[in-house]
């Protein structure tokens, strides 16, 4: 049961109407300008590189803008925080402003803090607060390396090296895969509910299977950030487990395009499968990207190819899960908790 009263949470529709906006936003701002500047390499590197504040941002503004996109159906609970909403319009405000003034960057993690606390402070109902926690904590990693980056002494460059170096590489992708791969495993657990529902209370044929695998989802969900974190403080060695929680995850991802297909969902099946097909890629990216086990074949971090390689992973895994989270039903994600067993007994 929430926590919180009515009137600190805005509709479901102003919070997908606003996740939808600062999407298109970000997209623009992320991608679009390489078109105008024709040089997509000097671009990328001129903003993720040390020439603004807090390297790499952007793609957590994205990040938000799908998380408001999916408590904009529900997915994360009925309503969504106005502390969230403020913390998520002011980190996307800090990603642009930064270009212009350092001190901006200070919005950054503000927004990320605040983004948080309304997901960790003001409740969310019980089949998805594992999910609101997984966020949270996330975000709260963001704000860290932000905060890391921005005191003059650079504490977090001193600790685990400079954002070109593997430990924060590391880390970059943890908190993203914390903010995004939760709201992929409760779309796909709203997926299988669906799915169940569709048979008039005849379950459906492999079922059990389906259950585990979306159980390995929630698990890869969870497990996948907290490897990437203990392996960028405690030891890098720990990355060759990562292929562990990635196979859970890209098994949960086919089987939303089953599911997808099942149903007759032209859509979901099309964003399930750019998740998949990107997942995919960056498994392969993986096996060189974070120094080894193999060689590279295309050059080192910044070369030209492994710029364009990068941003294509990122735009189809954006796309593809606002395919997903847009097509999600109310009526499998409001009621997350007892209603929807008792429906289904």
């Amino acid at each position: 049961m929430d926590t919180i009263s009515r009137d600190v949470r805005v509709s479901g529709r102003a919070a997908r109407g606003v996740g939808l906006g600062l999407l298109l936003a970000g997209i623009l701002w992320t991608f679009g300008f390489s078109v105008l500047a024709q040089d997509f390499v000097s671009y990328a590197n001129s903003r993720f590189g040390m020439e603004v504040a807090v390297p790499h941002a952007d793609v957590v503004w994205l990040c938000l803008a799908l998380v408001l996109v999916s408590w904009g159906r529900d997915l994360l609970g009925p309503g969504m925080s106005r502390a969230a909403l403020a913390g998520t319009v002011l980190y996307a405000s800090g990603c642009v402003a930064q270009r212009w003034t350092a001190p901006a960057a200070w919005l950054l993690p503000a927004g990320a803090l605040l983004t948080a606390a309304g997901i960790l402070l003001e409740g969310a109902p019980h089949r998805s607060r594992w999910a609101g926690i997984a966020i949270g904590l996330g975000l709260s990693l963001d704000a860290l390396l932000s905060v890391g980056l921005l005191l003059p002494a650079e504490p977090l460059v001193r600790w685990i090296g400079t954002p070109e170096e593997l430990p924060q590489r590391l880390l970059r992708l943890a908190r993203v895969a914390a903010v995004t791969l939760p709201l992929l495993a409760l779309a796909l657990g709203a997926l299988r509910d669906r799915a169940r529902d569709a048979t008039l209370g005849v379950p459906v044929k492999r079922e059990r299977v389906v259950e585990w695998l979306v159980r390995g989802m929630t698990a890869g969900a969870v497990g996948m950030p907290l490897l990437l974190t203990v392996a960028a403080v405690v030891d890098t060695r720990l990355k060759y487990l990562l292929p562990v929680t990635a196979d859970l995850v890209l098994a949960g991802t086919f089987t939303g395009c089953w599911l997808a297909w099942r149903l007759g969902r032209r859509i979901e099946l099309l964003g399930w499968g750019l998740v998949a097909a990107s997942m995919l890629v960056g498994m392969g990216i993986g096996g060189y990207a974070f120094d080894g086990p193999l060689p590279s074949p295309v050059g080192d971090y910044d070369a030209e190819i492994r710029t364009w390689m990068r941003a294509a992973h990122s735009g189809a895994v954006v796309l593809g899960m606002a395919l997903v989270l847009g097509q999600q039903d109310r009526r499998w994600t409001q009621h997350v908790g007892p209603e929807r067993d008792t429906v289904q007994e």
